[in-house]
């Protein structure tokens, strides 16, 4: 058996980030946002705990966790943490 402590890759006022090969885990704090902006490749988000509202160019759809959350390539984005939230993503 092997365990492995993780070491965030960033630690802000909004939380944390934990790089997981072409995965990342997030931690963040309620009334805080992310995103903002697009990427060239599908980013797929697993809300894990808490709830959020994703927005994209066209709509705005609350999220409670456990969900998933897809927003295509090339897609302008941005996500608003409404509790305190942990996920994993991958883009």
């Amino acid at each position: 058996m092997q365990i492995e402590n993780l070491k965030p890759t960033t630690d802000k006022a909004t939380g944390k980030s934990y790089a997981l090969g072409a995965w990342g885990l997030h931690f963040r704090k309620a009334d805080c946002t992310g995103g903002d902006h697009e990427h060239e490749n599908e980013e797929i988000i697993f809300l894990i705990s808490g709830e959020l509202t994703a927005e994209d160019k066209d709509e705005s759809k609350k999220a409670s966790a456990p969900a998933k959350i897809i927003f295509p390539a090339k897609t302008w984005h941005k996500v608003t943490y409404k509790t305190d939230v942990i996920f994993i993503e991958k883009h």
